[in-house]
């Protein structure tokens, strides 16, 4: 699945996480380190679930040790 071109597709245009103790914000459109991080967290997960209804729309990555919340904006 092409997480990417998923949020795009729904109208989102930055993400931000925390990831190994850095907060990372990002856009979504011309950002070449966005398709390097989400390919990260997309490999070393085993779940992805998304929450397009909540008051703030996230991404949850599982991994075997951690979560990883992705706030999605607009």
């Amino acid at each position: 699945m092409d997480v990417v071109a998923l949020l795009k597709e729904e109208g989102y245009s930055k993400i931000a996480f925390l990831y190994e103790g850095q907060t990372f914000s990002l856009s979504l459109h011309n950002n070449k380190d966005l398709f390097f991080y989400v390919k990260i967290l997309s490999l070393e997960s085993y779940k992805l679930q998304y929450f397009p209804y909540e008051a703030k729309p996230y991404l949850m990555f599982s991994q075997p040790s951690r979560k990883i919340k992705v706030h999605l904006y607009k």
